[in-house]
């Protein structure tokens, strides 16, 4: 979820749902936050949050280094004992391209090949799905230069429509972008309530990259 706007040490109970992971600037007074919640009734899927290894960094780094945005993550195993790196982001309102994109490299730097190497890992080899709210208007021409940045360092695909306006006033500034997901699906839900339309992703299991 992203922007929950729940700082800390409050928590929101959401019926069958459990959170996983929450963080949020406690620096700053109006917005901001995310947050990742698995539901109860799912028993097939494991997810794990901050403490994990393979996200304990992108927590670490959003927390400490930069004042620009908000990222949790976590991480679900599939049946077939694949994993899925799951991370949810916020970016607070009016910053410039090259700050975002510095802010994303450094919280997934682990998830790049060049990052992955310096760990002796494979981290830039796990699937991973990225949403959120960029606020970068992703038809605009800096959007495209954040969906250039994430495929090159990242190998993430968008895969919402960023002509599709995801606000009220038509601006494309939430997506979802994936990678070594052959069959991920998103689409715009209808919302009564907010400024922003929800966007839903549905992945299917069968089709996560081995």
């Amino acid at each position: 979820l992203s922007e929950t706007w729940l700082r800390n040490e409050e928590s929101v109970e959401i019926e069958n749902f459990r959170c996983i992971s929450q963080y949020r600037r406690p620096d700053i007074n109006r917005g901001g936050g995310v947050s990742i919640y698995h539901n109860l009734n799912d028993l097939h899927h494991v997810l794990t949050g901050n403490n994990d290894t393979f996200v304990r960094n992108v927590q670490h780094n959003s927390q400490t280094q930069s004042p620009l945005g908000d990222i949790s993550a976590a991480r679900c195993t599939l049946p077939n004992g694949n994993h899925i790196v799951i991370v949810s982001i916020y970016i607070s309102v009016n910053q410039k391209i090259n700050d975002v994109i510095n802010f994303i490299h450094e919280a997934l730097l682990s998830y790049t090949e060049g990052g992955s190497k310096l760990l002796r890992k494979e981290y830039h080899l796990l699937p991973l799905v990225l949403s959120g709210d960029f606020n970068v208007d992703l038809s605009k021409d800096d959007g495209l230069t954040l969906i250039q940045f994430l495929k090159s360092k990242l190998n993430l695909d968008i895969v919402s429509d960023r002509t599709m306006g995801t606000t009220r006033y038509g601006t494309t500034i939430d997506a979802v972008f994936s990678r070594f997901v052959n069959h991920v699906s998103t689409n715009v839900h209808v919302s009564y309530f907010s400024y922003h339309k929800p966007l839903v992703t549905v992945i299917n299991n069968e089709d996560i990259v081995d």
